[in-house]
């Protein structure tokens, strides 16, 4: 009995990772999209540049990702040139932040009481403005982790419900010498580790 559990188990499983390709098609388009990689085209070692990409990335709203994912694809040198542009523009804005705060702290060190409180007040304001917006970007960012765990459970659900007849259908298959499909290349993509 216990053999026959561990067979059903086994089965079943092998029924989840194993998906027929015509059953598993239409799930592909209800994934949820990953921010694109910054491309082949800038150097690997750009100061930076491609974290900057990432950094830009992360600060859009789902509706500006898509538009860029698009561009991409169908205009590569075009996407590169925005997104060089709006990273130039997020470095800079940074550059000027930490001078700004540099020199206000200089002033707190420095100056005479009514100045060390103005500076003071002045350098509350911005970490109070930076700390809100990260926490904006923190909770746009669980909103959109939620409708993808929304959307994966229902995937999921989808799979629990056909488990029986994706059994059937593997178990079909394998009688007549039709070999399951692979699941993850037998090679890596370029640039995973250990390559």
């Amino acid at each position: 009995m216990r053999k026959v559990c561990s067979v059903m188990l086994m089965t079943v499983m092998s029924g989840l990772l194993w998906a027929a390709p015509e059953k598993s098609a239409p799930l592909k388009a209800e994934r949820p999209m990953p921010p694109p990689p910054p491309g082949g085209e800038a150097p690997a070692h750009n100061g930076g540049l491609q974290r900057m990409y990432w950094r830009v990335f992360s600060r859009m709203t789902t509706e500006e990702r898509k538009a860029m994912m698009e561009l991409q694809v169908s205009n590569p040198a075009e996407f590169h040139r925005k997104m060089q542009a709006m990273a130039e523009n997020l470095r800079a804005a940074g550059e000027a932040r930490r001078k700004q705060i540099d020199a206000l702290a200089e002033r707190c060190r420095t100056g005479n009481e009514e100045e060390k409180k103005a500076a003071r007040e002045e350098l509350t304001e911005i970490f109070r403005e930076g700390y809100r917006k990260r926490l904006e970007d923190s909770r746009r960012h669980l909103k959109e982790m939620e409708a993808r765990m929304k959307k994966l459970a229902e995937v999921l659900e989808k799979k629990e419900a056909n488990a029986e007849t994706e059994v059937n259908s593997m178990v079909e298959n394998c009688i007549r010498g039709i070999k399951p499909p692979r699941r993850h290349p037998s090679r890596p993509f370029p640039g995973a580790p250990g390559r």
